[in-house]
């Protein structure tokens, strides 16, 4: 019975042994897995190649133990300063020896197309602080894992920083449009990133219609400027050629300029007006003066006048039309007449025609032309004395 009872006490303590021996081992592993892995992350920077734009951080890790580091595996995350997800990727597996330091490079390409609107904005046009993280996962076989996480700041300026679009110039183009000559200007302050490729230039009426587009080169290099005036060929709709040729307006239009980036292009827009000048602004015609022609007829005349107040529209057109009375019977004709007129240039020239001599003396007389210009063909009224 004694030696059974010492046997089992021997048993006891060489267990109470063993568990004590593997939790201080345990202790000892985790301490120095804890204490002797190391990660740190260097200065993150940008590379472009091939037109990828790459963000690229060096990262050292280290075993101080004397245990091997097995799986390790580096998950490495951009952030904006909002704290959205721009990049991210995946180094390893690796394994690392006691007293081995590993060096590698995390790169990451930038995919436009993953990225949103919202992001790819913030991205292009503000400056702000990225944020690098890199997290290492390791273990220690057969014993425990180890992690670690570090992270560091990419200075980043915007790429597409004050965009504008500046006031058009105009200029004749054909009988439908017009040639617009829009400024756009930005600066690249984005150290690493040069913006190149060909762009476009949109123009949007307050409708929301596109009535006008123009391609645009840009090669804007890191630290410098782009400042380019961009041809683009603007519609003239049937719909508003009387408006246009006999009302000064403002004009509302909306700029939407495409920019290259390597992957999704980009848009921006910006709202632009323009003072438009009608070339007949002002048109009337003064009293009419009547001289008998025979029995029936008599022929009259009567000043024209109006401005040309566009600044770039040489105004063509031919001049006719009807007269009315009182009671709105046709009782005469306005025979045609060509008009030219500079941009700028007040008009004055002499309309004559024939008017019933029973519908003289009537007092006032409404003149209804049809003005045929280089733009199209409008009809107006106009008041006339007698």
């Amino acid at each position: 019975m004694k030696r059974s009872r010492v046997v089992l006490v021997l048993n006891v303590l060489i267990l109470v042994t063993l568990l004590a021996a593997a939790a201080v081992l345990a202790l000892v592993v985790v301490g120095g897995a804890s204490s002797a892995s190391a990660i740190s992350i260097g200065t993150p920077t940008t590379r472009t190649s091939g037109g990828v734009t790459y963000i690229v951080a060096p990262l050292q890790i280290g075993d101080r133990g004397y245990f091997s580091f097995s799986n390790v595996a580096v998950d490495v995350v951009v952030k904006d300063a909002a704290g959205a997800q721009l990049l991210a990727g995946t180094l390893g597996p690796f394994t690392v020896d006691p007293g081995q330091t590993l060096r590698t490079t995390a790169s990451l390409a930038f995919e436009t197309a993953n990225l949103s609107s919202a992001a790819l904005q913030s991205l292009l046009t503000t400056p702000q602080n990225l944020t690098v993280t890199a997290a290492l996962a390791a273990s220690v076989p057969p014993f425990v894992g180890v992690s670690g996480t570090v992270s560091a700041q990419l200075k980043w300026g915007a790429p597409v920083a004050g965009l504008t679009v500046g006031e058009p110039t105009f200029s004749q183009h054909n009988s439908t449009a017009v040639e617009a000559s829009v400024p756009v200007k930005f600066s690249d302050d984005n150290a690493y990133l040069a913006v190149t490729g060909d762009g476009t230039v949109s123009v949007l009426n307050s409708t929301g219609q596109k009535v006008g587009s123009g391609l645009v080169s840009i090669d804007a290099v890191p630290g410098g400027q782009f400042d380019q005036a961009v041809t683009l060929y603007v519609d003239i709709p049937a719909s508003q050629v009387q408006s246009l040729l006999t009302q000064d307006q403002t004009l509302s239009y909306t700029a939407v300029v495409t920019i290259p980036t390597g992957g999704s292009p980009f848009t921006l827009s910006e709202p632009v007006t323009y003072a438009w000048g009608a070339p007949l602004e002002g048109l009337s015609v003064g009293p009419l003066t009547a001289s008998p022609v025979n029995a029936t007829y008599s022929s009259v005349a009567a000043p024209l006048t109006f401005t040309d107040a566009s600044s770039f529209i040489r105004l063509n057109a031919t001049v006719s039309g009807t007269i009315t009375g009182p009671s709105g019977t046709v009782v005469g004709t306005i025979a045609p007449m060509v008009v030219t007129a500079d941009p700028g240039q007040q008009f004055l020239a002499t309309v004559s025609g024939l008017i019933q001599n029973a519908a003289l003396g009537q007092g006032s007389y409404v003149l209804h032309l049809t003005i045929g210009t280089q733009y199209g063909t409008i009809s107006t009224e106009v008041t006339a004395s007698a």
